[in-house]
């Protein structure tokens, strides 16, 4: 069966950005896949073969978007070597190399519910594209604008994402509101293969919770309407006219 391994190869000139690729080895057989993916020197960790995520906050966030596509990739190269090994037939390095050149480039998450708001909005569905846009705008707000891939999305980031909106202020339903909406992006991007069903919405409130009624009692009417009111006129307004 095939292998691959994340490596790292520094830049020939002094201070620039390395590159960052897949070793794939089958059968003795060694094939290199350049990613466009570039980090410093000092943010990759030989230990563990992957991101060291460092330096100021920006550059943390750049680097956590990088390891969520790498991430990404890393499961679609495994995924095309699994489906070859099942399919029972001849297969070389190249084979992988070529299949993996074909896939489509790993989308933000950020980037896919614009896509999918401008969709809407070409179709004529303007409120749809509003309401993916403004959830699309509270989730960039909850994290600070750190995008991440759609693989990278799970449990643990929506159920911290329930309780900052909790946290500002919302209510039950407009919380709920938010998070039906991101559930329905994700399900999309379940269906586009741009990852898989890990059911991260699960343990967050998503239905319609009861509001307290605002209707004063009927017995409260009828207290009312037998109100002895007075006969006069009263006198209009400052600066309003009488006819």
């Amino acid at each position: 069966m095939a292998s691959f391994k994340l490596k790292f190869r520094p830049s020939v000139t002094q201070g620039q950005e390395g590159t960052l690729y897949f070793q794939v080895i089958h059968r003795r057989v060694v094939k290199m896949i350049y990613t466009d993916f570039h980090i410093r020197q000092d943010e990759w960790n030989d230990t563990t073969s992957f991101i060291r995520i460092t330096g100021t906050p920006e550059r943390q966030a750049f680097l956590q978007l990088t390891a969520s596509k790498v991430q990404w990739n890393t499961k679609q190269l495994t995924a095309i070597i699994t489906d070859k090994e099942t399919a029972r037939v001849e297969y070389s390095t190249e084979d992988i190399v070529s299949a993996y050149k074909r896939l489509p480039p790993c989308q933000t998450w950020f980037g896919f519910v614009r896509d999918m708001a401008a969709k809407k909005e070409k179709i004529g569905r303007q409120g749809t594209g509003k309401t993916y846009r403004d959830a699309l705008n509270s989730f960039i707000r909850f994290r600070q604008g750190e995008d991440m891939a759609p693989d990278a999305l799970d449990k643990e980031t929506i159920a911290q994402y329930e309780a900052w909106l909790r946290s500002c202020g919302l209510k039950r339903n407009s919380s709920s509101c938010y998070l039906r909406s991101l559930r329905t992006l994700y399900r999309k991007a379940v269906e586009m293969g741009l990852t898989t069903d890990k059911g991260i919405f699960r343990h967050v409130f998503t239905g319609f919770a009861k509001t307290a009624k605002r209707a004063i009692p009927l017995e409260s009417v009828r207290t009312i309407r037998l109100l002895p009111l007075p006969a006069t006129r009263p006198s209009p307004l400052p600066g309003i006219c009488s006819s």
